[in-house]
């Protein structure tokens, strides 16, 4: 088996020896013999790859490039190429220098420039040159001022292996930083871009390369400066709202609403036509005014043809651009108006577009004109857009009448159609109408007849028919021409009694329905006063004529005032109560139909009464309430003569609250102080309430008095205290109040009463005791009264009153005490012997003194006088010893009384 050995050497010329060595374990060598060999460089080096060509600045291009692999290369030679065939050497790069070149000066931003490498190795020998590499030259191919756009381009980067992946696009505005503005990528890359939404500023931009191994190119830095750019705004298509025939049935008017242009940029408005919806459409008129928004197409109407319009508007910076979209196509009405009958006409017409316009009405207005050419259009109806169809019908004798149809838009304009018209020819009379109500004039008397204009089209007028039930006439009393619908009658009678009328119609042929009797009935008031409750009856008639029935609203005015709502009432009759004396009334009635829902009414005649009542007194005051007698009470009143009452009613209760009695009745007379007598009471036990009533005329009780209260007086009396306890009750109730209460009192029967206490009349005491210690030598009879005196009399002609009470007497027992024992002994100041006794009689008194043997020693007839115990009491003392007494008296009723008793004498 050979041995074998390879040696690749690099050597440029020279010869190369070589000898083989074998050694053993001892050592020990064993060396071959020697052969030489003459070696030549003679292959080129591999080119090299350039990673990159890239603008460093604007005066610097920097070449990269990867090492050859052949190994001997030391050197590189770099070449800028100059199409088509010109290398020219601008650097050699030796190793171990950077595999780099930088080439300057150059201007990157007037050309690209291309370079090579080509390596040589260390004999000198030159080796394959690198593919062409190139910078990238950005450029400012224009800028749009008007799009806000700058439109860069630049040359493709070339002959990387991967070839370019993508193009960033970095811009930097106003030296504020470069920002990424935009990437181009794919299979195919432009080399074109548009920078949009620029700003009038400083730009500068680089275009930046990169293949699929990491590496990059960049371009110049190109800049610039953009100035007056310009507002690009595109402004939209207007509204188109309405379109209309012209009067002139020849020209097509077209109305628009302006589109917003917040930006001023509006140029024009360019108005398109077409026979077709479909088109071919043909710009027919340019407007160059913002402010304008119709256009008149002169001549375009027919009958035979169709005409289609829409609107653009042009716009932009330079004023040519056409809105984005159109406006609405509208096409104007055609109205078509056919006659199925003599006396109708059937109308039908397009529409202006559909689906309809949001902003329209919605509804379509019909107008007719009577006659045709007559400039007098109204509204006939309306009907919604959708339906384009609408009947007339016309009862005319011979009338030639136009239509047209018109739709609105919230914008303001109209839609006006053509103008088409129909001939009416009638021979039918119009239909019957009744009135809607008849009424009366309050006022005047005059009967007011009003109507529903008649359904026929072609009435021309209205004649009012009276009925005279008397001979069965009807008789014309007057005549409206159409379209009146009300007639004043002057000559009616309605004041004076209930009326009859009715209407009939009639055409422009004279056509008209008489026999119909349709008529209606006024509605005629009558009043009678009833001065005793007092009241106004008031009466009425049915109004006839209406298919529902009535109710009626009564109305009153007072003393020539406003009507004013009284009451309602389903009746034919009404009670108008109370009413004022003096008081003037006036009445009217007024029906309604539908059970008094109405609409309609029906006013009748006016009646007045004037209400001349019995005259109510103005004053009325009950005096005053007195007890003058034991069973009998004067009560006394202040009236009114000048009132109208035929007689006055005394009224007496036990209670304030009633219920009170008739007592008596007193005639009206000319005093004006009317007394009473009332003699069927008990004045020692009742307090009695009175009042009086004032009656008129019709026995109605028109005016009560103040109430008034008699007093009454109780007395309670007590021998054992010796008192008399007085309870009364107060007086009621005088209008001016009690002034004070006097209480008398009379001694022994006295009829001289003198006063012994006053009280003031607000005082809330109604009781006093009598205390009578200081007339226990009487008789011991005590009487007495209570006086109440008015305060303030209400009226100025009267003195203030008084009322008495009953007289109350009591009468209280002799008291009679006496010693049984008596000391004779006049220096030791006793006093003399006598009995001690109060209430009796001074008349009747009779004190004696007997022994035991029956003689008398003492005798006396005044009670002051007593015994000494002597004989007559001037004589000797008489012995101790028991006496014998007699004592005589009479009380103050007048019984005579016997007292005995014996008295034991001591000394």
């Amino acid at each position: 088996m050979g041995l074998s050995y390879n040696d690749q050497v690099t050597v440029c010329w020279d010869t190369l020896s070589y000898r083989i060595e074998v050694k053993d374990d001892l050592p020990c060598t064993s060396n071959s013999t020697v052969r030489g060999n003459w070696f030549g460089a003679n292959t080129p080096p591999n080119a090299s790859l350039i990673d990159s060509v890239t603008v460093v600045n604007n005066n610097t291009n920097l070449i990269t490039w990867s090492p050859s692999t052949t190994t001997s290369v030391d050197t590189y030679f770099v070449y800028q190429f100059i199409p088509p065939a010109t290398y020219n050497l601008i650097g050699t790069v030796g190793l171990p220098a950077p595999f780099s070149f930088t080439h300057t000066p150059v201007t990157p931003g007037a050309q690209s420039y291309n370079y090579v490498v080509t390596p040589m190795d260390s004999c000198d020998i030159v080796g394959d040159t690198s593919l062409v590499h190139n910078t990238i030259w950005a450029r400012l191919d224009s800028t749009d001022h008007c799009k806000a756009e700058n439109h860069i381009y630049w040359n493709k980067y070339i002959n990387w292996a991967a070839g370019v992946q993508r193009y960033e696009i970095w811009a930097n505005e106003n030296a504020m930083g470069y920002n990424l503005v935009g990437t181009l990528s794919g299979p195919t890359l432009d080399t074109a871009f548009v920078h949009t939404g620029i700003n009038s500023s400083n730009y500068c931009y680089i275009i930046r390369a990169f293949d699929g191994n990491g590496r990059s190119s960049s371009s110049n830095e190109l800049c610039f400066t953009v100035n007056n750019l310009l507002d690009s705004t595109i402004i939209q298509a207007p509204s188109l709202r309405c379109i209309s025939v012209e009067p002139n049935q020849q020209d097509i008017t077209i109305t628009w609403v302006a589109p917003l242009d917040p930006t001023g940029n509006f140029a024009s408005y360019e108005v398109f036509h077409a026979t077709n919806i479909g088109g071919p459409y043909s710009s027919i008129a340019t407007i160059n005014n913002a402010a304008t928004l119709t256009y008149t197409h002169m001549g375009a109407f027919s009958a035979n043809s169709n005409n289609y319009y829409y609107v653009t508007t042009n716009s932009g910076c330079y004023g040519t651009d056409p809105s984005r979209s159109t406006s609405d196509t509208l096409t104007p009405i055609k109205l078509n108006v056919t006659q199925p009958t003599a006396v109708t006409a059937n109308l039908t017409w397009n529409q202006i577009i559909n689906p309809n316009l949001p902003s329209s009405s919605g509804s379509y207005d019909v107008y007719r004109e009577t006659p045709f050419t007559s400039t007098n259009w109204n509204v006939l109806g309306n009907t919604p857009y959708g339906n384009e169809a609408y009947n007339d019908a016309r009862n005319v004798c011979n009338e030639l009448v136009g239509y047209r149809i018109e739709i609105g838009d919230q914008s303001g304009c109209i839609s006006v159609s053509s103008i088409d018209t129909a001939r009416f020819r009638d021979t039918i009379p119009p239909q019957v109408i009744s009135p809607d109500s008849i009424s009366v004039d309050p006022f005047t008397g005059n009967v007011i007849i009003g109507w529903t204009p008649g359904p026929d089209a072609d009435v021309t007028g209205y004649n009012i028919i009276k009925f005279n039930p008397t001979t069965g006439a009807h008789v014309n009393v007057g005549n409206v021409p159409a379209p009146g619908t009300n007639y004043t009658y002057i000559g009616a009678n309605a004041n004076n009694e209930a009326e009859q009328y009715r209407v009939t119609v009639y055409d422009s042929c004279g056509n008209e329905i008489t026999y119909v009797l349709n008529y209606h009935k006024t509605i005629y008031l009558e009043s009678d006063i009833d001065v005793c409750l007092p009241g106004v009856y008031l009466n009425w008639n049915a109004y006839e004529g209406w298919t529902t029935s009535a109710s009626y609203n009564i109305y009153v005015s007072v003393n020539n005032g406003p009507f004013t709502y009284l009451a309602s009432t389903n009746n034919l009759n009404y009670l108008h109560t109370p009413i004022n004396n003096g008081s003037n009334y006036r009445y009217i009635v007024r029906a309604f139909d539908n059970g008094g829902a109405g609409p309609r009414s029906s006013t009748s005649n006016m009646v007045m009464e004037d209400a001349a009542l019995f005259a109510t007194p103005d004053y009325h005051y009950l005096q005053y309430v007195t007890v003058s007698d034991t069973n009998e009470i004067e009560i006394s009143a202040y009236i009114d003569t000048a009132a109208q009452i035929s007689q006055f009613n005394l009224m007496r209760s036990d209670f304030k609250s009633g219920p009170y009695s008739l007592i008596t009745s007193e005639a009206m007379g000319t005093d004006t102080i009317i007394k009473f007598k009332d003699d069927n009471v008990t004045t020692s036990y009742k307090s009695y309430f009175y009042r009086v009533e004032a009656v008129d005329p019709c026995g109605k009780i028109v005016e009560t008095s103040n109430n008034g209260r008699s007093i009454l007086l109780q007395v309670q009396d007590d021998e054992a205290e010796a008192t008399n306890t007085l309870t009364w009750n107060k007086y009621e109730d005088w209008a001016g109040t009690v002034k004070e209460y006097h209480i008398y009192k009379g001694v022994n029967g006295s009829n001289n009463m003198q006063l012994m206490a006053k009280f003031k009349g607000d005082t809330a005491q109604t009781a006093l005791i009598d205390y009578l210690a200081p007339e226990l030598d009487g008789m011991g009879k005590f009487c007495y009264q209570i006086v109440a005196i008015e305060d303030n009399p209400s009226f100025a002609t009267l003195e203030p009153s008084v009322s008495v009470s009953n007289v109350v007497c009591v009468t209280h027992e002799p008291y009679f005490y006496i010693p049984n024992s008596f000391v004779v002994n006049n220096n030791a100041g006793i006093p003399d012997f006598r009995p001690s006794l109060r209430f009796s009689d001074l008349e009747g008194y009779n004190f004696s003194i007997w022994d035991r043997w029956g003689h008398q020693i003492f005798e006396t007839n005044n009670l002051a006088e007593g015994w000494n115990g002597k004989y007559n009491n001037s004589g000797e003392l008489v012995q101790t010893g028991v006496y014998v007494f007699l004592v005589k008296f009479r009380t103050a009723n007048g019984k005579d009384i016997e007292k005995r008793g014996t008295v034991t004498i001591l000394k």
